[in-house]
């Protein structure tokens, strides 16, 4: 059905037509007095106010996406490092250093009481 109309615009313009037909019954509408050139402003008034927030919402959702993915790349790199710590503390027995290092200053400072 997409396929049929696609030709038959290609042949016919229909799509062109309608749009200058409608866009021609607008400006009327718009020069026109009363209700009708009012409904019209409102219209366009909505229409223009939705469109600037949904831009700004676009906008903020991208940010939040850009934010988003840096904090995890800083979560990629926390774990990085974490994993590091951890292999270096395993094969160079840091924290096990610290501790007897820890605990003789605490009985050197017992011994010289």
């Amino acid at each position: 059905t997409v396929n049929w109309f696609a030709k038959l615009n290609s042949k016919y313009t229909i799509a062109d037509k309608l749009s200058d037909s409608l866009d021609k019954s607008l400006d009327e509408l718009k020069n026109s007095e009363g209700e009708s050139a009012e409904t019209v402003k409102k219209i366009e008034e909505s229409v223009s106010k939705t469109t600037q927030q949904l831009n700004q919402l676009a906008v903020e959702i991208d940010l939040f996406a850009g934010a988003k993915q840096a904090l995890g790349a800083v979560g990629e790199v926390l774990e990085t490092s974490i994993d590091k710590a951890l292999d270096a503390n395993a094969e160079y027995k840091l924290t096990e250093r610290a501790a007897d290092a820890a605990k003789k200053a605490i009985e050197k400072a017992k011994d010289t009481k």
